[in-house]
């Protein structure tokens, strides 16, 4: 699947999506933020925990981790949350040792081969990667939960009028 392509099936599955347009919104946001976030063996686990714990919608979560998430995006996103990492906090990592465990989460070899890889770089790498994963991922489901919200809302307003 082209890139193209592949950003066009999840805006249209995203666009279809029905229910009230703050759980759309909510459940949105909490992709983006979760999308963003390093956590990338555990990553569905905790949408559909978060969302089924505020009531969010899980399949806007979903979709919209799996548009910021993707094999494309993934190592961008660990290398900025590396980068804000490493200047918001006392520790120091470098991107061979990131690199090493990146490839074996990538490659799908197992939830304990995976979170293996994530302990062999220890709480330093842990800290570094989630304090810079939340600098980044806090603006942008901000942001995310603005726009959607506004998405959906203006979505139902035109369906009401059109039904109307």
């Amino acid at each position: 699947m082209t890139p193209s392509r592949y950003v066009k099936y999840y805006y249209l599955r995203y666009k279809r999506l029905n229910g009230n347009p703050r759980s759309l919104a909510l459940g949105s946001a909490i992709g983006a933020f979760l999308g963003i976030m390093p956590i990338m063996p555990l990553r569905t686990v905790v949408i559909i925990a978060s969302t089924a714990l505020i009531r969010a919608n899980t399949i806007a979560a979903l979709i919209v981790a799996t548009i910021i998430a993707n094999p494309v995006t993934i190592v961008a996103l660990y290398y900025f949350a590396l980068v804000a990492g490493n200047f918001l906090t006392a520790y120091t990592l470098n991107w061979e040792r990131v690199k090493i465990a990146l490839d074996i989460l990538t490659s799908n070899t197992g939830f304990t081969t995976s979170m293996k890889a994530l302990a062999s770089l220890g709480f330093e790498a842990f800290a570094i990667l989630m304090v810079g994963g939340m600098t980044l991922a806090i603006p942008v489901s901000l942001i995310t939960y603005t726009i959607s919200f506004r998405f959906f809302s203006s979505r139902g307003a035109a369906k009401k009028q059109n039904a109307g």
